[in-house]
This record gives C-alpha cells, sequence and structure tokens, in this order.
C-alpha cells in the first residue's frame, strides 16, 4: 500500500519464446508520475521463455532506476513474482542452491533482478499478477512487443506524452492475487478492470481507438540482456 498522493510508477512487462527454447523475446511498458509512457523490447535468437520474462522485469527496472517513488509492476509469470519475492531468499542462503540442492537456473538474471529490486527503497515495489490473453491493454501490447521480437520483426515502440498513447493503458485488472496451483476444470477467465491515475489522468482523445498501430516519438528504443 502506497501513501496517498504518491502516484506510483506503473510497469507491465511480458515474455515469449519460440520452441522454448528457441527465439525469444520480451517487452515492457513504463508509465511514470509526470504522465510519460515508453515502450521498451528486445530479444534473443536462443533462449527461454522464462528468460525473456525476467527480461523485461530487468529492464523496466534499469529503465527507473534513477527515478524515486514507488513502482507497480504487473506481469503475468508466476515464476518472476514468486522467485523475487520468496524463493531468492534461500536460493541466496544456499549459494544460488535449489532446495534439491541443483544449480539455480538463470541465476545471472536472478542475481541482476535480486540488486535492482534491492536498490529501491523498501516497500517501494509491489509486484502484481495479471492473468494473460483476457484483454488487459498493457498485458497483451507487452505480449505484442515480446512476440514480434521473438520472431525478429521488431516493431515500432512508443516514447512520449501520456496523452498522445492509443491505448487505455491505466485500464488495470482489479484483481492480482497469485492464482492457485491447481484451478477448478472448465473454469472460465475474466478480468475485471480498475483505472489508475497518473498525477492527473488526461481526458480520452477522440482519435483515440483499440488500434495497436503505436507511432514512433522518439526512435525505437531496444536493450540488449545477457541471457
Amino acid at each position: 500500500m502506497f501513501l496517498p498522493g504518491h502516484s506510483p510508477i506503473v510497469v507491465f512487462t511480458d515474455g515469449a519464446a519460440k520452441g522454448n527454447p528457441g527465439p525469444g523475446g520480451w517487452g515492457a511498458i513504463v508509465v511514470t508520475p509526470d504522465e510519460h509512457v515508453t515502450e521498451l523490447g528486445g530479444g534473443s535468437p536462443h533462449t527461454t521463455n522464462n528468460k525473456m520474462e525476467l527480461g523485461g522485469v530487468i529492464a523496466a527496472l534499469r529503465h527507473v532506476a534513477g527515478q524515486p517513488g514507488p513502482v507497480v509492476i504487473y506481469t503475468d509469470s508466476t515464476y518472476v513474482i514468486q522467485g523475487i519475492t520468496e524463493w531468492v531468499w534461500g536460493w541466496r542462503k544456499r549459494g544460488w542452491k535449489t532446495a534439491q540442492g541443483t544449480d539455480v537456473l538463470n541465476r545471472e538474471l536472478w542475481e541482476e533482478l535480486s540488486s535492482l529490486t534491492g536498490a529501491r527503497p523498501r516497500g517501494g515495489l509491489d509486484w502484481r499478477w495479471v492473468r494473460g490473453h483476457v484483454g488487459t491493454p498493457g498485458n497483451e501490447r507487452c505480449d505484442e512487443i515480446a512476440v514480434a521480437f521473438a520472431s525478429q520483426r521488431p516493431p515500432e515502440l512508443y516514447d512520449g506524452p501520456f496523452g498522445g498513447y492509443l491505448l487505455p493503458i491505466l485500464q488495470l485488472p482489479d484483481d492480482t492475487a497469485l492464482p492457485k496451483r491447481r484451478a477448478a476444470s472448465g473454469a472460465t477467465a475474466t478480468a475485471r478492470t480498475e483505472t489508475l491515475p497518473v498525477s492527473a489522468q488526461p481526458a480520452p482523445a477522440a482519435a483515440r481507438t483499440d488500434a495497436l498501430k503505436i507511432s514512433l516519438a522518439a526512435g525505437r528504443q531496444t536493450h540488449r540482456l545477457r541471457t
């Protein structure tokens, strides 16, 4: 829970890999309290889905490393959330070994993510799970970016004012609890949403649509990760 009047930095991330392992990509969207939206993306010719999920979060936290204030991160990866909020403590104590005594996979990425999260003020990160592919705008766009990079067709990435962004990026799910290990058979996924203000959210422009054709405002931004 953040203090009233302190708008958080809102982040969406996603990762994808074709073949797993295979060509992969990640995508991230960062919305800052000064009403600026930045899309990020990158990829690797041979990687895994988990590496790309980690890659998106790492890139986003690198991007906001010099910016103060709380950060809310939305991801559909239970692996990322549980890893950084639960498992990492035991891994460290055991010298980056699992409870079974095997090496922790993706150790370099986990170490960097741990360093980035540790550099922010205590309580300044809020990890929220979002169900994938149910129409949440931020998650859907990050998935598009990730898949595009995995397909080696880098998309145009937006970097500009919130008012010029075509997606209702702050239409956020209000149910962000991690899913139970075993879900009921035949259940239908639904996404309830709420809108989170960034300072004073501008009114939607008349020309804003659900189209995903994002104009390139300040050049393509890509980041490469060691995978």
